[in-house]
């Protein structure tokens, strides 16, 4: 995902100040996609990758095998009415998100697998996790429900 892990930001970035949305990250996942040149894949997506699952199905269904979300939601209230303490000099950021997401991991889930993923979010690039938590763009998830699927064989998940 762009701007996450070892994924490298866009040329520019540094002119701009990065804020999660669900239709850039879409159009980057799609692209992804299409050079693996796989037709109908299953896609799994997870917290945000989870609701950019439920995007793809909304707007892209007819392009995937299957399309599965863990821990997906079509919209989340920011944390926090600022975040703007997230990005100053005497706060380590990447301490934080740390910290912050540490509440969310299961508490069974065995200990090399919570400090990989924290270990994720620490090294996070400046502003990354304020943009992810800023994001308040829903998704039109709610089309889903009432829609009628014409694939053969699809099942309404409603």
């Amino acid at each position: 995902m762009p701007w996450h892990g070892k994924s490298l930001p866009p040329a520019g970035w540094q002119d701009e100040e990065y804020t999660l949305t669900t239709r850039a990250t879409s159009r980057a996942d799609r692209a992804f996609i299409a050079a693996l040149a796989s037709p109908r894949p299953v896609v799994l997506g997870c917290s945000i990758g989870g609701k950019i699952v439920l995007e793809l199905a909304r707007l892209h269904a007819a392009e995937f095998r299957a399309l599965i979300g863990l821990e997906s939601a079509d919209y989340q209230a920011p944390w926090y009415d600022d975040t703007g303490w997230l990005h100053r000099p005497d706060v380590h950021g990447g301490e934080i998100a740390g910290a912050l997401m540490s509440g969310l991991i299961a508490p069974q889930s065995r200990a090399r697998t919570r400090w990989d993923t924290l270990w994720m979010y620490m090294m996070s690039g400046p502003g990354v996790f304020k943009g992810d938590l800023t994001s308040t763009e829903p998704t039109a998830i709610s089309a889903i429900g009432s829609a009628r699927s014409t694939r053969p064989g699809a099942r309404s998940i409603s």
